[in-house]
């Protein structure tokens, strides 16, 4: 139940309250509602870049592992760092911040840039992988998905090829 539906739902209350007790009690909790707010989500520049360029590749926003794809971006430009450990430079964090196991960070990695690959035009992955891609290449690793998508980003590559998914 949202903020406003609280609020709502305590007010109709408060209308329908008989006695004295019932008014003071709802008069309470609707002082105690109006000071609550919805939370409001922020991006910073770098993050909206990020889903900017996910959602330009068709990444489902629904799956597990999108969350752990940005933040995996996130990681890779933030630190610097060689992805040459993924488990404990990227993964652990990650797993960390979202209450979660390695593996399970791993697996969500591995189905969103597999369905990624499914779900997107061969142009929009053509434009980012430029180079990678190909009718005779298979998906690329986890760890070069995120360092092409950082490097992207970071260097401001492509501003996307908004193509649309099928």
């Amino acid at each position: 139940m949202t903020i406003l539906e609280k609020k709502l739902d305590a007010l109709m209350r408060f209308a329908a309250a008989d006695n004295d007790f019932d008014v003071s009690q709802r008069r309470t909790e609707i002082r105690m509602l109006l000071c609550e707010s919805d939370p409001v989500v922020i991006y910073s520049a770098r993050e909206r870049d990020v889903r900017r360029v996910l959602m330009d590749m068709c990444a489902p926003e629904h799956m597990a592992g999108y969350p752990f794809l940005v933040d995996a971006i996130l990681l890779a430009i933030e630190q610097d760092t060689n992805l040459d450990n993924m488990t404990w430079g990227i993964y652990a964090p990650i797993a960390v911040k979202h209450s979660s196991t390695l593996t399970k960070v791993q697996r969500g990695l591995t189905n969103i840039i597999e369905a990624i690959w499914d779900k997107a035009p061969y142009t929009v992955l053509e434009a980012y992988f430029n180079g990678i891609v190909g009718p005779e290449k298979d998906r690329p690793t986890i760890s070069q998905f995120v360092a092409r998508v950082a490097n992207v980003i970071k260097y401001d590559l492509v501003k996307g090829a908004g193509l649309g998914c099928r």
